[in-house]
């Protein structure tokens, strides 16, 4: 069998690569059986979520041209108290802590009006923001540009930088609108246009009439005669009179489905192109907001733009809401996917400021979540359901799921939840409602009623990933509940992503898919990212002004997606040994530490096989390598002090591969709890891992890896807790091969796999609709493999397919410079019988469709 070919742009690498791979001794075999279904899977499956973060909507997927097109980017935060320097959150009580969460942002910009200037540069006009008259009482800024006096040389233009450069393209129409009015003089005309990086006009456009007292709105349109990435928006100004301008308006003709206020067009065709059953919007922690003020508000994102007053973005930057509610249920339906809508459950952002609404105070909140839900489903005798009628959409749109609230646990949430679900569930039964705290009390005669779904979140490591592809196996199935993974990505230790991630999770939806009566949707997070901006490290759609491009995580989805089985098929994959699947993955020195916290401990005893390995008495610390903070021993305690904020000491010459750490600590001051350190590799530049206890502002308990210094979660899920000051605590780790579980006063706490040497994985499952057996297997290793695939209960036919996305390293990615280096590749695949082997690349997803005769 000819081993798989790839993208030109790789051939010649991925040729030499597999020239030089040698296959196991002994092959991996796949044995099928045809004849017994098993989990069904849903075809709600795939789908996607949308955030507004790394300019996904702004700068991203809304066509919207202009930056900063109605002046507000420099408004306060909403909720927040402005000082002149920083924007300040309230001093209401967390509902996580209930305490106060002093929360702050600096605000300081270096222009009233980011994103424009004066051409110019050096032209004398006093620019000024004004709010007396605005063009809608919710568009409350607009600038003024005096020319009342005496003006020689070129005409002067207010010229604004789009996000990172506006991508002119030669023959491309524009369609151009502001609103405008005279303040003084007699006005008269005013030209638009776009100019290049090298000064040259690319396209302009004059606008007459502009004399009004009152505020109009103008529109033309233009044609661009070049192409540059880097053009810039203009207008000309008529000296002589004194203009407001706002709502300065830029689209490209051509949106997606050419719709008005519409989607950049090769963006909106990119999600398409994934066939997605469903898509989430508007968040993630933009739905709960920095503060409750200043969450993502359904009703202020609907109408003409100059009404919408945007909002800030807990991300950093000014949302216009410009891809507001509508738009978003408007793009479902282009989809063909269902719409779901998250909606805010009285809490803001636990991690920001944490204020809420006290309970008395939700219905409001409540009604205005079933206004939305009716501006979707509701009839045209209807207040919002006409509204819809109104924005020129008669039907239904196809709204399905509600999430109530993001990321929210506690009693607080469970109970807020208990109650939006109960009016929905009386309003609109046939919606699938999700739930997405940590409780596990959910059903009748519980806590927490009506839960149609359980959101789950997972941003971890390739090894997390990897040992998880099991993770759904032993779930109780008679729960009265699925699981949605609302967001999950491989984002630690793959740089900014690569195939490594994309593998990875290719592995944990094979997990999914072959669980799925369980888990019913899921969809990976975040969906987009601007390259000049990136507010989270690792994402799926990159792009620029000119070039749009998907990761291989991507690739690995759209593959996943198209190839979608009915219901799994009962199989047994057995790999060949791999030594390093036996080796423990967590074998290291081991230690004790502190963030930002004093603290004691005592009674350190290690074990390794029922063997003591290391106690002590800390008579003394020596033995003890310390890497930061102040350690000192006495009174048999040892004790830890700042100055710095992750302060660590490990035992010189001692490692342990299995076995368990025993301890007891006390916190005696500082802002969070205890760190004690295992798998330590690196001490001293920082490399271990951790169970980090009151971690996180003292809000929870997680493992952590650290590299250099830094750490990051990769436990199965952060358990909330507290560490209280003055109190002695027993912790226990106890370290198996491939498995962490961490224990404080005896209670599990924590737990993390790593995945080790175990990185093939296989699946199968049948399309009943085309009568085809779909294989999916992932090879994250270096060596090329052969796989032995077994039917039974089925014969093959001619005309076999197979599909591969893979590379000669799992470092490689796409980028706006190479937008396809990594895509998947189809070829024959002719079956001769029943046995036939499936040869494996390295580093690579393979999907095999094999019809069957009927």
């Amino acid at each position: 069998m000819p081993l798989i070919g790839f993208m030109n742009t790789a051939r010649s690498t991925i040729t030499s690569l597999l020239t030089l791979a040698t296959f196991a001794t002994a092959a991996d075999t796949l044995r099928i059986d045809a004849s017994s279904p098993t989990a069904p899977v849903a075809p709600s499956l795939y789908g996607l979520f949308f955030e507004e973060i790394n300019h996904a909507g702004d700068g991203g997927l809304y066509a919207e041209l202009i930056q900063n097109r109605s002046f507000e980017e420099t408004l306060p935060i909403e909720g927040t108290v402005f000082d002149g320097e920083v924007c300040r959150g309230s001093e209401a009580p967390s509902y996580i802590t209930g305490k106060d969460r002093p929360w702050s942002v600096k605000w300081k910009w270096p222009s009233p009006w980011p994103a424009w200037s004066l051409w110019p540069g050096n032209a004398a006009i006093p620019l000024s923001i004004e709010t007396n008259a605005p063009v809608h009482p919710r568009n409350v800024n607009y600038l003024r540009v005096p020319l009342t006096g005496p003006w020689g040389g070129p005409a002067p233009r207010l010229v604004n930088d789009g996000y990172w450069g506006i991508g002119a393209k030669e023959g491309g129409t524009y369609e151009c609108s502001f609103y405008a009015r005279v303040a003084e003089g007699a006005g008269g005309r005013v030209r638009v246009g776009l100019v290049g990086a090298d000064a040259r006009d690319l396209a302009s456009a004059t606008v007459d009439g502009v004399s009004r007292k009152e505020w109009k709105k103008f529109s033309t349109r233009f044609t661009a005669n070049g192409t540059d990435a880097k053009a810039r928006f203009f207008i000309e100004l008529s000296p002589g009179s004194t203009l407001d301008l706002d709502v300065i308006s830029l689209f490209p003709r051509n949106t997606f489905k050419n719709r008005p206020n519409g989607l950049r067009a090769d963006l909106a065709q990119l999600l398409a192109d994934l066939k997605p059953a469903f898509m989430r919007f508007p968040g993630g922690c933009v739905v709960e907001g920095a503060t409750m003020a200043n969450r993502w508000q359904w009703k202020n994102t609907i109408g003409d733009i100059a009404t919408r007053p945007g909002h800030w973005s807990l991300w950093g930057y000014r949302n216009t809401d410009g891809l507001g509610y509508h738009e978003f249920l408007q793009l479902c339906e282009d989809l063909r996917a269902d719409a779901m809508f998250v909606c805010n459950a009285g809490l803001s952002c636990e991690y920001r400021n944490g204020d809420y609404v006290a309970e008395s105070e939700l219905e409001p909140l409540i009604q205005d979540t079933l206004d939305a839900v009716e501006y979707a489903l509701g009839g045209s005798e209807t207040k919002w359901g006409a509204e819809r009628v109104r924005a020129g959409h008669p039907a239904q749109f196809p709204l399905k799921y509600i999430e109530i609230g993001n990321e929210n646990h506690g009693p607080i949430y469970d109970r807020y939840y208990s109650r939006f679900a109960a009016a929905l569930r009386a309003k609109w039964p046939k919606l699938v409602l999700i739930f997405n705290g940590g409780t596990t009390d959910i059903g009748p005669g519980k806590s927490v009623q009506n839960v149609d779904l359980l959101g789950e979140h997972y941003y971890q490591s390739a090894d997390w990933f990897f040992a998880n592809f099991g993770r759904y196996d032993k779930v109780p199935r008679d729960r009265g509940y699925g699981v949605y993974v609302g967001e999950f990505a491989c984002n630690r230790g793959v740089g900014s992503g690569n195939l490594m991630a994309a593998l990875s999770e290719a592995a944990f939806m094979m997990g999914m898919e072959k669980n799925g009566d369980v888990v019913k949707l899921a969809s990976y997070a975040p969906l987009f990212f601007n390259v000049n901006r990136l507010d989270w490290p690792v994402n799926m759609i990159g792009y620029d002004s000119a070039v749009s491009f998907g990761r291989s995580s991507y690739y690995a989805q759209k593959l996943m997606a198209e190839n979608r089985a009915d219901v799994n098929l009962k199989h047994e994959f057995v790999v060949d040994a791999d030594p390093a699947a036996s080796k423990p993955q967590f074998a290291g020195g081991f230690g004790l530490g502190a963030y930002d916290t004093d603290a004691e401990y005592r009674d350190l005893l290690v074990e390794q096989g029922g063997r003591e390995v290391y106690r002590t008495d800390f008579a003394s610390t020596a033995g003890w390598q310390t890497r930061s903070g102040t350690w000192n021993a006495e009174n048999n305690l040892l004790r830890v002090t700042g100055p710095a904020q992750r302060r660590v000491a490990v035992v010189e010459g001692k490692t342990i591969e299995t076995g368990t750490i025993r301890v007891k600590a006390r916190k005696l001051s500082g802002k969070e709890g205890f760190l004690v350190l295992f798998g330590a590799a690196n001490a001293a530049q920082g490399d271990f891992y951790e169970l980090n206890l009151g971690g996180w502002g003292n809000a929870g308990h997680d493992f952590e890896i650290v590299r250099a210094g830094r750490g990051s979660g990769i436990g199965e899920r952060r358990v909330p807790g507290t560490i209280e000051t003055g109190r002695w605590y027993d912790i226990r780790i106890e370290i198996g091969p491939s498995e962490v579980v961490g224990y404080l006063d005896g209670k599990e706490v924590a737990r993390t796999k790593k995945g080790g040497g175990q990185r093939v994985f296989a699946i199968a499952g049948l399309d009943r609709a085309k009568n085809e057996i779909l294989i999916k297997v992932v090879n994250a290793t270096a060596n090329a493999r052969k796989c032995d695939v077994q039917l039974v209960g089925a014969r093959p036919a001619s005309g076999g397919r197979r599909f591969i996305l893979g590379a000669a390293s799992p470092e490689e990615e796409n980028s706006v410079s190479a937008p396809m280096k990594l895509a998947p590749r189809e070829e024959p695949f002719p079956i001769a019988s029943p046995n036939f082997p499936m040869e494996l690349p390295p580093w690579s997803l393979s999907v095999l469709r094999v019809p069957i005769r009927k």
